[in-house]
């Protein structure tokens, strides 16, 4: 989308750019002659290119993949060719080179930008990961590098109760910068649309994780009899998964000001915090936009093996009948008093 006009130096007609075109080779779509964006004085200007054809002698020129072609007598030169044909050699000459290293690099990373975009479609992750760490080198402020090589590096990742957190870590971390990058033009429209598609994926991984959590540790909590104490692990994943669904709130209310929505995924991320002190921060950020609501009980889970295993032991212990009753009326009494907080 541009959002910035300039007159082009040939036909005089006003070309949409962007604020990235600063300092870039681009054609004008009506005389279809190129010419490099510059700025002075914070107004920004557009300028022919400073290169002249050795055959024709004329000027004007076009970009057309990755080589610049003369209007008149069509002959085409290289990034390296056209600058041994840069007009006032002496004058300017560091500048006058770096505008058209410039056109080089941006067109190897529209290219690299093209190929991890494909990559990505046909879910050839690791190939996407790869072109978006080379993209990460040379543009470390970009959102989208910086989102989907966390976001690709889980993809690609085989996960387990213990490299989870560290996995998470990550992703939140690729995620809050993005947003950071994408919120600081508060009145760009097509950043809020992109914000809302890494919402949604990060959604998606959430429901993932919270289900994969819970598999991980029973199938490792059955088969690993060495290791009898893994759920600080399962709790760590827990708690790394509520941050996240957390901060799916924080980006829904402050910069999207969807409070309904910010409430949502709090309140999900208070059911899952296993940390007492995080638990007791979301519930204050929910208790400001809803004063009546009232946090379930993180002992939910153990009543409900109690319950279980009341009855299963039932069945091979000779207890009184009376104490039975009275056992399962209290632990019911209580269970129904947790279940009516939820």
């Amino acid at each position: 989308m541009a959002n910035i006009f300039v007159d082009c130096p040939y036909c005089h007609q006003k070309v949409g750019i962007r604020e990235s075109d600063l300092g870039y080779v681009v054609n004008c779509p009506l005389c279809q002659k190129s010419f490099v964006i510059n700025k002075k004085d914070e107004i920004f200007l557009a300028s022919p290119i400073p290169i002249k054809c050795k055959v024709c002698g004329k000027t004007e020129f076009v970009k057309q993949d990755g080589m610049f072609v003369c209007l008149y007598c069509q002959s085409k030169y290289s990034i390296e060719e056209a600058k041994n044909l840069l007009i006032n050699r002496n004058k300017d000459d560091d500048n006058i080179i770096s505008e058209i290293q410039k056109f080089e690099d941006k067109e190897k990373l529209t290219n690299l930008y093209s190929l991890a975009e494909q990559a990505f479609l046909h879910q050839k992750y690791e190939e996407a990961l790869n072109y978006y760490k080379e993209i990460l080198i040379e543009q470390p402020n970009h959102w989208q590098p910086v989102f989907y090589t966390s976001y690709l590096q889980y993809l690609c990742t085989t996960l387990t109760l213990a490299n989870m957190g560290k996995e998470l870590e990550s992703l939140r971390n690729g995620f809050s910068f993005s947003v950071k990058i994408l919120t600081e033009k508060q009145d760009s429209k097509e950043n809020i649309n992109i914000l809302k598609d890494l919402l949604n994926k990060i959604l998606d991984i959430c429901y993932e994780l919270e289900a994969e959590n819970d598999v991980l540790y029973k199938k490792e909590k059955g088969i690993i009899f060495d290791k009898p104490n893994i759920e600080p692990e399962h709790n760590r994943n827990k708690n790394s998964i509520a941050i996240l669904y957390s901060l799916l709130g924080d980006v829904y209310n402050k910069y999207l000001y969807d409070c309904a929505n910010a409430l949502i995924w709090w309140k999900k991320a208070c059911i899952l915090f296993v940390d007492k002190d995080l638990r007791k921060k979301i519930i204050a950020k929910i208790h400001f936009y809803d004063s009546q609501y009232n946090p379930p009980s993180n002992n939910v889970g153990c009543l409900l093996r109690i319950v279980n295993m009341v009855i299963i032991l039932s069945f091979f212990m000779d207890i009184n009948i009376y104490v039975k009753i009275i056992c399962i009326i209290i632990l019911v009494s209580v269970f129904l008093k947790e279940i009516k907080v939820l």
